[in-house]
This record gives C-alpha cells, structure tokens and sequence, in this order.
C-alpha cells in the first residue's frame, strides 16, 4: 500500500494536477525552480526521521542523480553506513527522492526508499520541507499519519 501511494502521487505530480497553483502563482514557481538550481551540483547533508538512519550526504546532479552516503553506526542492527546511488526530480514545491539500499537486519535483496517532500523554505545554503507518512504499527498498535521535517544543509 505504501509503495501505491507514492506511485499515485507521482503520477499526479507528472500529470500536471498542481500545475494550476503553479499558474496562480509564478512567483511560487521561479521559487521551485530556483530550488531545483540550488540543489544541483552541490553536496548536502540531509536529515529526517523518514531516511530511518542518522542522515545522508549526498552530491546531487543536474541530470536528475545524486550520489551519497547514508550515515549510521556500523554496528546498526538494520541499516548499516553504506554509499547509494538515487534519482531526483522536483515538481511544483515537491522534491522527489528515490535510492536502493541494503537492509542489514533481513539481508535481503535492496530495498527502495522513496519519498514525495514539500519544500518549506529555500536559501542558497538550507532548505526544509515536510513530508506526510502514513504510519501502521504492528500488533494492533493502530494507524496514523505522521509528519516529518526535512532539513538540508550544503556542505560546498
């Protein structure tokens, strides 16, 4: 369900279903651009309770690539340091990003993590965003959404 979700957003990010804020407000969409601009090129250490590790940094292209490291203990039960390789792409006053990476407590194949962010605020050395996470706890613990900070700092 949670991987449905995300491709639905996707799907209507492509489909031009905000393009009409992006049409009220152009103001609003020289800002989204201009983030795009920010971001590209530079390396940013990226901290959020969504990454489930300590952070990545990550050296984003402006093909729409980035390359980077997730940050953890190397005694982590479930996610241990490790380099990965993702996409990113923004539309509207969303960030959109996806990497593979090894799950070290099921050793199995990688895993994908995907993530729909609304940028906040842009500086040319910051940005934050916000994230919506439904979230189902086992054993009868219930559901919930969750919202989760994004805060991006340039290390260049």
């Amino acid at each position: 369900m949670k991987h449905t979700s995300f491709i639905i957003g996707f799907i209507l990010l492509r489909l031009g279903v905000f393009s009409a804020f992006e049409q009220a407000d152009a103001g609003l969409f020289t800002q989204q651009r201009s983030f795009a601009a920010v971001l590209a090129g530079h390396r940013w250490e990226i901290r959020s309770e969504g990454l489930a590790c300590q952070g990545l940094m990550a050296a984003f292209q402006s093909g729409g690539t980035f390359e980077g490291i997730l940050q953890n203990p190397p005694d982590d039960m479930i996610i241990r340091p490790q380099r990965v390789r993702g996409l990113w792409g923004v539309e509207s006053s969303f960030l959109i990003l996806s990497y593979n990476y090894t799950d070290s407590l099921t050793g199995g194949p990688p895993a994908t993590a995907r993530f729909i962010i609304q940028i906040t605020d842009v500086s040319e050395r910051r940005l934050a965003g916000v994230q919506k996470a439904h979230m189902v706890y086992p054993f009868g613990g219930g559901e919930a959404d969750e919202i989760r900070l994004w805060r991006f700092e340039r290390l260049d």
